[in-house]
């Protein structure tokens, strides 16, 4: 396993091969634009910490594996200059 740690992201990361924000129109594409959005993210819990699974557009489950999508709208609000 690896683990990433003090990666410090300044200015939203705008030099490359710098970790990076979504845009407005990322979001959007993963949550609703692509085919079958729904059933390619999830909550989950890894390590005991909470988050978002969000699966790739050619993601296959490995064989003897599961996972189950929340299948949920996902509400998102953008502050102007987004």
């Amino acid at each position: 396993m690896t683990v990433l740690t003090a990666i410090s992201v300044s200015n939203g990361g705008n030099q490359a091969g710098m970790w990076r924000t979504l845009t407005k129109n990322e979001w959007g594409y993963l949550f609703y634009g692509r085919l079958d959005a729904s059933s390619k993210y999830s909550q989950a819990k890894v390590n005991g910490v909470t988050g978002l699974v969000i699966l790739s557009d050619t993601w296959i489950l490995p064989s003897g594996l599961t996972f189950t999508a929340i299948g949920q709208v996902i509400h998102i609000v953008f502050r102007s200059g987004c």
